[in-house]
């Protein structure tokens, strides 16, 4: 069982059961070269019926480990356990046969994977391996019992004697907080890597099955739903019961059900599992962390595996610079939309040279939408598709012009995958398209479109989602050159000019003419003034910045913040008095 994380132990006693007699014992231990002697000889003083600094609290349980090895320490104290004991309290004899069972192997208790999560103390001093250790949850009153009869008091340890067998024991106890139940879920059916077909009008099964081990009070109440991974995929994904309610050491199933509609749409879709345990805890997509593991269903003839989420940062690709004869373009179907109504989306691309092209397998498409109050900082939400596994490759004739993975539908709702639905604010909204898949090239462009009453100009240039025009921009140009491709370049000037001599109160622009992703951010990297007067965010390859406007006359350095290496500088003059 995986040993707690630094935190969890906030809140967590830990209990120590000593005894009164019993005679020095050998430990057998057969793979250790040597003997260690546990010597249960010497009475504890202990007052009956008192707990001393111990409080048990609402969550309490017992966790064994049969030691086959101490270290070479010569005499440890240890708790004789006798019959009339084990008769007394039940389930102490059950947590150490439970412990015999995790060490020849007859139980189960290491979770390997799926919803578990423990809160083990590894600070004993003693080496007890997860996989060995039986965890068994008691009620308060059982504790305060085994508590009471025994006489419990510090240290924070207790090797207990029985058969012929040493065992380190813990009774430990939890407040209120949350407390995750070691459960292992795994599919029945084999899961591949590999897409399952899947007709549209026709549905898959899996039997999904999850086993608890200690739950830590109670049995366990599990809520579970699945979704596909692009959510206008039209697939239904759900589960048949969608609760299971599992006593501890039990173990219950449930289907899952994967239906494709009439209207689905081509593409390679993974199924995403989340719930709560206990109306609290998420299921971060168990039993398949990270899509991996989790059922992959092919709805059409394309190889195109799409996905949905959000992020809080600027979602792009770094390559070459694409040939000017190949283009990439991303475009909705109107430019101004009603609020709640569907933006269709749909990015080509235009082969207008003189010989064929083909599309490798590592081909990647990014379509990032964002508010452009927020820009890059918050409320984004990426659409990535990418090929799956090309049988055929994707051929773009001379003259021709294609359609990238497929049109995509955004309804409003959401940004981010895994947020609860909500429909997003009046406003201008962009488009940011990043698409890898000619020899190592990255195109990067951009539209606007706007959600509420009125329309929108796509005007060149302006601002992060601008082309490469600036025709009549009267303020000062900064070009960030071609070649950098966010390597670090031998040689400066990586902003030119390198030093720019700008009028007090004049606009400035960057115009970024690389094919990386760069920034203009004023100071140094290891200012605390970092950005503090100005930074343009984001700039993707072939766009300009939003204006910078400095009133104060003097020297300011700035570097771009995804490269550091890279640094320029900007000196403010007062104007003339005739001008």
């Amino acid at each position: 069982m995986p040993p707690a994380a630094a935190g969890l132990a906030i809140g967590i006693g830990l209990i120590v059961l000593f005894a009164v007699f019993a005679p020095s014992m050998p430990l057998k231990n057969p793979n250790a070269g040597f003997l260690a002697f546990a010597d249960c000889s010497q009475p504890l003083a202990v007052a009956s019926g008192q707990t001393g600094q111990t409080q048990l609290k609402e969550r309490t349980w017992i966790s064994v480990a049969k030691l086959s090895a101490l270290p070479k320490v010569g005499k440890v104290k240890c708790t004789a356990i006798s019959q009339e004991l084990l008769a007394k309290f039940p389930v102490l004899k059950e947590a150490l046969k439970g412990a015999d069972g995790c060490a020849d192997g007859t139980e189960v208790c290491e979770v390997s994977y799926g919803m578990s999560s423990s809160l083990m103390d590894t600070s004993l001093g003693i080496s007890v391996p997860d996989r060995e250790d039986y965890e068994l949850s008691v009620t308060k009153a059982e504790a305060e019992a085994i508590a009471g009869e025994l006489g419990i008091s510090e240290p924070r340890r207790a090797i207990l004697s029985y058969n012929d067998s040493l065992y380190v024991l813990y009774l430990r106890s939890a407040g209120t907080q949350d407390v995750s139940a070691q459960m292992e879920s795994k599919f029945v059916e084999p899961v591949s890597f590999v897409p399952v077909p899947l007709e549209k009008g026709r549905s898959l099964n899996y039997t999904l099955t999850i086993k608890t081990w200690a739950t830590y009070g109670g049995p366990v109440e599990i809520d579970l739903n699945a979704t596909a991974s692009a959510r206008d995929s039209g697939l239904d994904a759900r589960f048949e019961p969608s609760r299971l309610v599992i006593p501890e050491r039990s173990e219950a199933s449930t289907r899952l059900v994967i239906r494709a509609g009439e209207d689905a749409k081509d593409g390679v879709y993974r199924i995403r599992i989340g719930g709560s345990i206990n109306h609290s805890l998420i299921l971060q997509d168990s039993p398949c962390k990270y899509g991996s593991g989790c059922p992959i269903v092919k709805i059409g003839a394309s190889e195109w595996g799409i996905e949905n989420y959000g992020s809080d940062q600027y979602i792009g690709l770094g390559g070459r610079q694409p040939p000017e004869w190949l283009k990439a373009t991303v475009e909705t179907d109107k430019d101004a939309y009603s609020a709640g109504e569907d933006v269709k989306i749909s990015a080509h691309l235009a082969n207008e040279g003189a010989q064929a092209i083909t599309l490798d397998n590592d081909t990647r498409l990014i379509l990032t939408i964002y508010d452009d109050s927020n820009k890059y900082n918050e409320n984004v939400y990426t659409i990535d598709s990418y090929i799956f596994g090309l049988k055929e490759p994707i051929v773009v004739e001379p003259g021709s012009k294609i359609l990238l993975a497929r049109a995509f539908q955004w309804d409003q709702k959401t940004f981010g995958f895994g947020v609860a639905p909500h429909d997003v604010e009046q406003g201008r909204y962009s488009i940011g398209m990043s698409f890898a898949g000619y020899n190592a090239s990255v195109f990067h462009t951009e539209t606007q479109f706007r959600i509420g009453l009125g329309s929108i100009s796509k005007v060149p240039g302006a601002g992060n989602g601008g082309t490469d025009s600036n025709s009549g921009y009267n303020g000062t140009m900064i070009i960030i050159p071609r070649g950098l491709n966010g390597a670090e370049a031998s040689s400066p000037p990586f902003y030119e000019p390198e030093e720019a001599h700008v009028k007090a109160g004049e606009e400035i622009r960057w115009k970024n003419e690389d094919g990386a992703l760069h920034t203009a951010t004023s100071s140094t990297p290891s200012s605390e003034d970092t950005g503090k007067l100005f930074d343009t965010d984001i700039i993707p390859p072939n766009r300009f910045s939003h204006p910078v406007v400095i009133k104060d006359p003097g020297e300011y350095s700035y570097f771009c913040q995804l490269h550091p290496w890279m640094s320029g500088k900007i000196i403010i003059v007062e104007p003339r008095a005739t001008e």
